[in-house]
């Protein structure tokens, strides 16, 4: 029997994801505490919604601001 290199990389794939999936909240590494704010207060006084825009904090801009 010939061994199938693309079949068994994806089942290899496939049981990562599903450990990540079920068993990946329970790791201690997961940050609960994170707080995510709808929105935001600018220096000069102006309020920003999400997504945010590009910043000297939020380089690429944010979805969410995550403290």
């Amino acid at each position: 029997m010939k061994l199938n290199k693309q079949l068994l990389a994806g089942i290899i794939f496939l049981i990562g994801l599903l450990f990540v999936t079920f068993v990946g909240p329970y790791l201690p590494f997961i940050d609960e505490d994170i707080e995510k704010k709808g929105m935001m207060i600018t220096e000069n006084g102006e309020i920003e919604i999400p997504p945010f825009p590009p910043s000297s904090e939020y380089w690429l801009g944010e979805r969410f601001a995550r403290y």
